[in-house]
């Protein structure tokens, strides 16, 4: 897997120390800089990079989404947006700097946009991502009055913005399909919606639709289809947000049907006065076992829904959001532990927060390509020199029986990354390569690629 990199920042040495970052966190599996580092000079160097007033968070999601951006021609592209908060509850004097999170505890909020494939659930990477909190004292957000302010002074803009940038990251895409939670339900969301990407959002509000109200007219709809699928329940009334939910087996049913939704009466909304129109597929729960919460999701999208097979494939979009569920979780206690960082100031934390972001979805990349499948190598190493280089060094590690031989189709992403298991000390024998196996064996082949590539001449 080709190296890390956070961005230029103004100089090479700085691109340096970002890559040494964020490589440092893979491979410990931590966000803490002195776990991160290589050692005492690395841990000085790296502290340094924090604080420097060229190394930005921008910089660094906009060199995340060039990367990305590579990797998604031609392919249908779910963009799926997510906000996860970062709180610091009993340290307020420590984190004077940071506004009041949701729970009023100091703290910040993350949002990113990554890019996954719709059909082989592969992570491609972020396509954008903002890094925020909130103002203190006389600067803190007047809530009480947020409804009378524009949407382009809320919070909520973010889900635009996500929108927007998606549109531009991901524009050889052969369509990218913008995916929210329940946040992203309002009016000036679908009102801005970019004409080269699709909106998927789950429902929050019975908003007025033509001819009544949302979720009634879905009621009124005959099921289409019932099928057994795998997804997570809702959270059950008093457990915690920091308890995992385990997704359980179930019987749904699924209704779809178009709607027309009214613009709301604030004023606040700049674009068309005129209802929006949306296909909505409803997909609830039969037959719960007593006790349990069903469930039940309203979906909203700007995909046109014609068969009952285009319905369920929204609801197989939607269940595609567990992705970035699953990076917030590799950032934080899961994982790199961000949330127990003990860095203070606001700079250095929010760009050690997005050097944390990269570096967790680079960790679930190196996972997930275990079983690569029949996924190009060039998701992970996007240039012909080095899978030419690839191709040669995982020729000198094949043995003479089968089982030693690699098995994978040529220059997929399973081939390459048997190359790298080997490097990294898999046999081929008993259980598949672990993640500290599967990061060893990146940087060996990645040193490897580079050995060869100059002993050619290629550098």
């Amino acid at each position: 897997m080709s190296e890390i990199r956070l961005g230029y920042f103004g100089d090479r040495r700085n691109g340096a120390t970002g890559s040494e970052l964020v490589e440092g966190m893979v491979r410990s599996g931590s966000a803490v800089v002195r776990k991160a580092a290589t050692g005492r000079a690395a841990e000085v160097r790296i502290g340094r990079w924090l604080g420097n007033a060229a190394v930005t968070v921008e910089e660094m999601a906009a060199t995340a989404a060039r990367r990305v951006g590579r990797a998604v021609a031609g392919r249908t592209i779910l963009a799926i947006q997510d906000t996860t908060t970062i709180t610091f509850r009993g340290q307020e004097a420590e984190y004077a700097g940071l506004g009041q999170a949701n729970d009023k505890a100091p703290g910040f909020f993350i949002h990113p946009t990554i890019a996954v494939d719709a059909e082989t659930d592969h992570l491609l990477g972020v396509a954008h991502a903002e890094i925020w909190t909130r103002g203190t004292g006389a600067d803190a957000p007047d809530r009480s009055r947020r409804n009378q302010r524009p949407v382009e002074q809320k919070e909520t803009r973010r889900w635009i913005e996500g929108a927007a940038r998606a549109a531009e990251t991901l524009a050889e895409a052969a369509q990218v399909i913008v995916v929210a939670d329940r946040e992203g339900d309002f009016y000036a969301n679908f009102a801005s919606r970019p004409p080269t990407v699709d909106l998927l959002v789950r429902a929050m509000h019975d908003r007025s639709i033509v001819g009544g109200k949302l979720f009634a007219a879905a009621d009124a709809w005959r099921p289409a289809d019932r099928r057994d699928i795998t997804a997570t329940p809702p959270r059950p009334t008093g457990m915690s947000k920091k308890q995992r939910r385990t997704p359980r087996h179930m019987e749904v049913e699924i209704r779809f049907g178009t709607v027309a939704l009214r613009p709301p009466g604030s004023g606040n909304v700049k674009a068309a006065s005129e209802p929006i129109g949306l296909t909505l597929v409803d997909v609830r729960e039969v037959n719960a076992a007593p006790g349990r919460s069903p469930v039940r999701w309203r979906l909203l999208t700007t995909l046109a829904v014609a068969t009952v097979e285009d319905a369920w494939r929204v609801v197989d979009h939607y269940r595609r959001r567990w992705r970035i569920e699953q990076v917030f979780r590799a950032m934080k206690s899961d994982g790199l532990g961000l949330n127990r960082t003990q860095v203070r100031d606001r700079h250095r934390l929010f760009n050690l927060s997005m050097a944390a972001l990269v570096a967790a979805v680079r960790t679930i990349q190196l996972v997930d390509a275990r079983s690569g499948g029949s996924r190009p190598a060039t998701d992970v190493l996007d240039d012909e020199d080095r899978l030419d280089a690839a191709e040669a060094i995982g020729k000198s590690l094949e043995g003479k029986t089968e089982r030693q031989k690699n098995p994978h189709p040529r220059r997929s992403l399973a081939w390459l990354s048997w190359i790298a298991a080997r490097l990294g000390g898999w046999h081929c024998y008993y259980k598949p390569p672990g993640p500290k196996t599967m990061h060893s064996g990146w940087e060996h082949l990645n040193q490897r690629i580079e050995g060869y590539r100059l002993a050619r001449g290629d550098l």
